[in-house]
């Protein structure tokens, strides 16, 4: 996927954006995705600002789709937890 398709798909399925391609680390627990380099790191930012759960892929298509399942993954776990 490309990046303007999961930009349509977060904003369609009201995912929440996180961190997408963002230096700004507001929160922990945070879905992450970013460039380092030439690689594309996805991962949740722990407490101690730690990389947890981390992959990195060499191409965009498949850290999107990493970032958007976390997205979804993480609404599931708030509905579910919310009745």
């Amino acid at each position: 996927m490309k990046k303007r398709e999961a930009l349509r798909i977060m904003k369609k399925e009201k995912l929440s954006r996180k961190n997408f391609f963002s230096d700004l680390f507001t929160q922990t627990e945070e879905a992450v995705i970013m460039k380092n380099g030439r690689n594309y790191e996805v991962y949740i930012l722990g407490e101690r600002g730690t990389k947890e759960g981390l992959k990195v892929y060499d191409n965009i298509e498949a850290a999107l789709d990493d970032y958007i399942k976390r997205l979804r993954g993480e609404r599931e776990l708030i509905e579910f937890l919310n009745g």
